[in-house]
Parts: structure tokens; C-alpha cells; sequence
């Protein structure tokens, strides 16, 4: 939630770059998260390659989009599900 507006302020990365980079940390974080569950819980496997499959798609239709769009509009989306995030966090 922090690293694409640090990346923008503090070291001036353009916004699609910011979000590109974010996207790019994920990956590494989510492959040791998987290593570390794999081997201390039980894991319902099915589910896994339906959350999986999407993540996959999703991720992929999510980069054609992002390099259609401009850099404010992406700012914006962004700032709509960081708030709607929040909103979550508080009262859900």
C-alpha cells in the first residue's frame, strides 16, 4: 500500500513504473510465503489452483491495462482501492 506513493515522492519512479516495480516485489514475496506454508500447513490444494489461475489472469490482464493508461488515472484507481481498503480495515 506504501511502496508505489514512496517510489513516486521519494525517489520521483513515474507512476507506471512505481506500480510495475510493486507488482515485480510481489512475486519473490509470494514464492517464499508458498515455501514456508507448503511445509508448516495443511493446504487445501484445490483452492489453491483457483486462487492461482486467477492471480495468473488477473495479472495478466492487469498489465495490458496498465500500459493503456495514463499515469493520473491510474492514481486514481489506486487511490479508490486504497480507500476502499481502509474503509475494510476499520469498519469490517
Amino acid at each position: 500500500m506504501i511502496a508505489v506513493p514512496c517510489m513516486k515522492k521519494f525517489q520521483n519512479i513515474p507512476q507506471k513504473k512505481a506500480n510495475a516495480t510493486a507488482i515485480a516485489i510481489i512475486l519473490p514475496l509470494t514464492i517464499i510465503s508458498v515455501c514456508i506454508y507448503f511445509f508448516k500447513v495443511k493446504i487445501p490444494y484445490k483452492d489453491v489452483i483457483f486462487v492461482s489461475l486467477g492471480g495468473i489472469f488477473g495479472g495478466a490482464l492487469g498489465a495490458k491495462i496498465l500500459n493503456k493508461l495514463k499515469g493520473r488515472v491510474i492514481q486514481i484507481i489506486f487511490g479508490v482501492f486504497i480507500l476502499i481498503s481502509a474503509f475494510r480495515m476499520v469498519f469490517l
